[in-house]
């Protein structure tokens, strides 16, 4: 699968040229279309990304970089609703990406895009987070 599916944001095929800027406005940019962009149901492009996710997360070293910063931002957040200060609460998504995107460039050498598909990624590192703990327990 191309990262494309995990920026999961329809692009133009490669090659394609951009829509032109004549007068005629019945014409349409052409977009390109993945296979998932019709899957049957939210779970099953859910599950597409979530193989996406795995390959780019699939160094262990980066799995626990993950886990840390989950985990900060979940500390975060409850710090500042315990001491009623919204500036934790905010700093939270901040402590979170930084950490999370030093463990990509540091280790896996790749860089991700979580805010396109915000909702899905929570998901995804919620469901990282959850096997990275499980793991751990294992050893």
């Amino acid at each position: 699968m191309s990262e494309a599916l995990y920026d999961a944001e329809p692009s133009r095929s490669r090659g394609a040229s951009p829509p032109s800027s004549s007068p005629r406005t019945s014409e349409k940019p052409r977009i390109a279309l993945r296979a998932n962009d019709f899957a049957s149901s939210p779970q099953e492009c859910f599950e597409a990304f979530w193989e996406e996710y795995q390959r780019q997360h699939a160094d262990p070293r980066t799995r626990r970089m993950h886990a840390v910063a989950t985990l900060s931002a979940a500390g975060l957040i409850a710090a500042g609703a315990a001491t009623r200060r919204p500036s934790l609460v905010l700093l939270a998504p901040l402590v979170d990406y930084a950490i999370a995107q030093a463990s990509h460039r540091g280790i896996e050498g790749n860089r991700t895009q979580p805010w396109r598909r915000p909702h899905w990624h929570v998901r995804a590192e919620l469901r990282l987070l959850r096997q990275t703990l499980s793991e751990a327990r294992a050893r």
